[in-house]
């Protein structure tokens, strides 16, 4: 694996992030301006680890990495190990000028996408939204921009991504060679200007070790039978237990009960149906403080056994 250090001024790096079948490696060779990266249409992923590809100098247009990442949210891929994975593409691809999350078009948010928020949260840290940018595939599929617009805020969860990542968002035409395709991929390299103020702006974040940390020591407690969400408030509280209150915001941004209303916003939220073997040894792994009064817990053993857990 190559590893690419953050050195051309006029160089820009980008990495993308999303789940297998959403237009991830199509949208990467858009970018490139060429097919480096093997598209296939599966529901298992093509980039078994993080893939990176340069451009060739193309005019006065700044010269292109990219990275592409393993499926997210894939089904067979273990979360924790998908997530150290994708979060290695930062230190394969240095200090990346934009991320890429790519959504498709002609699909709605599975009920595991919509924690997108708090996944990319738990492995780059608040501050990953400053550079983010939403992409949905598919773009001819739109009459024009108005009914862009109201496909993406029918999901109060993809509007609220949006709107974490400062309402960066644009619909790009891989598959066809058209005028639609070009002036996509036009707004999308004009955007990854914007978001790295022509360059100068970069994703680097110190406390990004802490994150692996815990996401490798949660790593043997991961059960694929649990919910997604039980797994992510352990990791959130974790983080919490970890670092300083101005840098991790504790609990998830979106909760259990949230999905299934269509909500947003910060809260505690509810595990729901899910077995945990043993929450005293997840809590020491993850730096929690067993027997503190913020956390209630009742044990259950066995599937199908409802078990509340209370974060801070």
């Amino acid at each position: 694996m190559e590893y690419l250090m953050a050195s051309e001024e006029n160089e820009r790096r980008v990495i993308l992030i999303g789940k297998t079948g959403n237009g991830k490696s199509s949208t990467g060779n858009s970018i490139l301006g060429e097919k480096k990266f093997e598209e296939k249409q599966s529901t298992k992923s093509v980039t078994s680890g993080c893939e990176v590809h340069r451009s060739i100098d193309r005019n006065s247009r700044p010269r292109y990495v990219v990275c592409d990442t393993p499926g997210f949210w894939d089904a067979d891929v273990n979360l924790i190990d998908g997530a150290l994975e994708v979060q290695r593409s930062v230190k394969v691809c240095e200090k990346p000028h934009a991320f890429i999350l790519v959504f498709s078009s002609t699909s709605r948010m599975t009920q595991d996408e919509k924690y997108t928020i708090d996944l990319l949260r738990i492995m780059f840290g608040e501050k990953v939204f400053d550079n983010c940018i939403v992409v949905f595939t598919r773009g001819s599929d739109f009459k024009d921009a108005a009914d862009f617009e109201r496909f993406w805020k029918e999901s109060p969860v993809a509007e609220a991504l949006v709107t974490k990542c400062s309402n960066r968002v644009i619909n790009i035409e891989n598959s066809k060679d058209t005028s639609n395709n070009k002036e996509g991929l036009d707004r999308l390299l004009t955007m990854i200007e914007e978001v790295s103020n022509g360059g100068r702006k970069t994703y680097n974040y110190l406390w990004l070790n802490s994150h692996t940390e815990v996401l490798a020591n949660y790593r043997k407690y991961y059960d694929a039978d649990v919910p997604i969400h039980t797994h992510l408030s352990a990791i959130a509280n974790g983080l919490g237990r970890t670092l300083k209150s101005n840098i991790w915001k504790n609990g998830l941004f979106v909760t259990a009960a949230i999905v299934a209303t269509g909500g947003v916003g910060y809260g505690a939220g509810i595990a729901g149906a899910a077995v945990v073997r043993s929450i005293p040894t997840i809590a020491t792994a993850l730096g929690t403080v067993a027997g503190s009064a913020s956390i209630g817990v009742v044990l259950g053993v066995g599937k199908g056994i409802i078990q509340r857990m209370k974060f801070w």
